[in-house]
């Protein structure tokens, strides 16, 4: 019995440690560079990570942390800038595109333009990762 609980944990040991190193992270400092978008798609395109193995997101401050696992994607990632979000209710576009399964949402930073029109009240730009799949 002693043996076979001795057998589970050094093969879950060995499952955790191979999981834990096939993810690859990026960091980017958006407030810094402001050609990060470019080198995020560079390791996007480098490494395939499937949509569903890319985990991202963006602090107050411009950092941006990316966990991926690479793989096979032969689809085409593009990072959008939708400018003035509202400040209280959802954005129609970014909406659209969570609910098509075609994007995720990367953070919000402060708007760099002042807000006009109906959207007056609207002080940050929101990022968003977006892909499109290969046609089968």
């Amino acid at each position: 019995m002693r043996s076979a609980r001795m057998l589970v944990a050094v093969v879950v040991a060995i499952i955790v440690s191979t999981a834990v190193h096939a993810a690859e992270y990026q960091f980017l400092n958006a407030s810094t560079n402001k050609r990060w978008r470019g080198d995020l798609l560079l390791f996007l395109q480098k490494n395939k990570p499937d949509p569903a193995n890319v985990s991202i997101a963006m602090t107050p401050a411009g950092g941006v942390h990316v966990y991926i696992v690479p793989g096979q994607f032969a689809g085409a990632y593009s990072i959008e800038k939708l400018l003035h979000h509202p400040a209280e209710h959802p954005n129609a576009l970014l909406r659209a595109v969570i609910d098509g399964g075609t994007g995720r949402m990367i953070g919000f930073t402060p708007s760099e333009q002042p807000a006009a029109g109906p959207s007056a009240e609207a002080t940050f730009d929101v990022f968003i990762l977006t892909w499109t799949k290969p046609a089968s």
